[in-house]
């Protein structure tokens, strides 16, 4: 036994006494790890733990995918095999420099190349508002899902005029040196000309290819710092139909063996498995103009939509928004063989094929915390929809409830605590972070 191996084993041992000197829970520790793991593999293992999540208010969740009821419409139709074992192992630990540890063929995509300007200006269209200031040293990245019918000024927007409301998310990232990545789904806003998106997985594709580079990287374009190769943490931030592409996006981050995040604020949007047949919402495909429109407002979607100058354009980029949870098939993204990509889109150039040989199979679990968030008005999505994203992690988990309907972010009030509550806990995720 050579002095890192020892190091590793007491490091290990140091951690796990921590835990249990706090009441906290512990993580599963593979007994090869202290001959396989780095310490910052280990160190990341332990990342879902301790300060945070008891700061938080969150616990460890444990939960054996073999205990669900088959009569629960969330139980998984696919228990963890072995062959999830190896990508999921590889995702928990820090922000990796080496790429090369992944074998090619467990990889979605064979590389991954910085978009170019005009790409990054299309994705994160707010990203010269929301990136890291040049005078502060970039220590995290928060990337930002939205949900249907809105577009990413839901989380890079605070208004102007009497109408301005500052974001405590955006404050803080501000004052602690974050870079808010945005995502800009295709069909909206500056991208209004574009083919929206067919599926969960197709955006989650696309958005992965710009992503990539930046996960774990110190580089940031708002920055001169091209050459930067410090290890970055990212969170990941996610509001209802943005939760499921944000979810598949983290999938295919991490069978692409990219590091994963610190952490996952999900919110208004049920587990992914859950069975179509319990979804508490109709097909779009299946109504008329007047019952759309009639399922929009159960949505909690303004009045303002339906008038006569506006409803035939958001008509248009509602359904196609809803078309991704509606047609979403929880079980086929278990298989990533096949993505399509637009025609016409500006993203195509960076996508590449997958790569021949054995079948792509997702990961359907994660390690990091992921705290989630439903609402109190909420006419669609219950606290108890909710709360089953407790399974897709092994991690601490935890279920907030915001004052405000479906579309709290688009409410002054619901948008001011769901925000403060985000930034309350990373501002433990970080601190306990430093304190490593």
């Amino acid at each position: 036994m050579d002095d890192q191996m020892l190091r590793r084993i007491n490091l290990i041992e140091v951690l796990i006494e921590e835990l249990i000197a706090c009441g906290l829970p512990t993580p599963n520790i593979p007994e090869d790890a202290a001959e396989m793991w780095t310490e910052d593999e280990i160190e990341a293992l332990f990342q879902g733990y301790g300060k945070r999540g008891s700061a938080a208010g969150g616990t460890g969740n444990f939960c054996s995918k073999d205990s669900q009821s088959s009569s629960n419409p969330y139980a998984p139709r696919y228990p963890l095999k072995a062959h999830d074992q190896a990508p999921l192992n590889a995702a928990i630990q820090a922000p990796s420099q080496e790429k090369t540890d992944v074998p090619d063929d467990k990889r979605l995509v064979h590389d991954f190349d910085p978009p170019s300007l005009e790409q990054e200006s299309l994705w994160f269209p707010a990203l010269k508002r929301t990136g890291c200031p040049s005078d502060t040293p970039l220590r995290l990245r928060v990337i930002c899902f939205h949900s249907a019918g809105n577009a990413e000024d839901m989380f890079s927007s605070e208004g102007t005029g009497a109408r301005r409301a500052p974001s405590p998310l955006l404050d803080w990232c501000r004052t602690f040196g974050a870079e808010v990545l945005a995502v800009q789904l295709p069909g909206r806003g500056n991208r209004s000309k574009e083919s929206p998106c067919d599926s969960a997985r197709q955006a989650a594709f696309l958005a992965l290819n710009m992503l990539a580079s930046r996960l774990g990287s110190g580089h940031s374009t708002s920055q001169s710092d091209a050459g930067d190769d410090r290890q970055v943490p990212y969170v990941v931030v996610s509001h209802s139909m943005g939760c499921w592409v944000a979810y598949e996006t983290l999938r295919m981050a991490m069978r692409s063996g990219l590091p994963m995040p610190i952490a996952w604020f999900p919110s208004a949007m049920p587990a992914p498995d859950i069975d179509e047949k319990h979804r508490p919402w109709r097909r779009q495909s299946t109504l008329n103009e007047g019952q759309f429109k009639e399922e929009c407002r159960g949505w909690g979607i303004s009045e303002e939509v339906f008038t006569p100058s506006m409803w035939p354009i958001y008509q248009l980029l509602l359904r196609s928004d809803f078309r991704i949870f509606d047609e979403y098939d929880w079980e086929l993204g278990r298989d990533i063989t096949d993505v399509s990509i637009p025609t016409g889109s500006a993203l195509k150039e960076m996508t590449t094929e997958p790569i021949p040989g054995e079948s792509k199979l997702l990961p359907t679990t994660f390690h990091f915390p992921i705290h989630s968030y439903f609402g109190k008005k909420d006419q669609r999505i219950s606290q108890s929809m909710v709360q089953e994203w407790h399974r897709f992690t092994e991690g601490p988990f935890t279920c907030t409830a915001i004052h405000g309907n479906h579309l709290w972010p688009l409410q002054r009030a619901p948008k001011q605590q769901w925000l403060s509550d985000i930034v309350a806990k990373l501002q433990c995720l970080m601190s306990t972070k430093d304190s490593y």
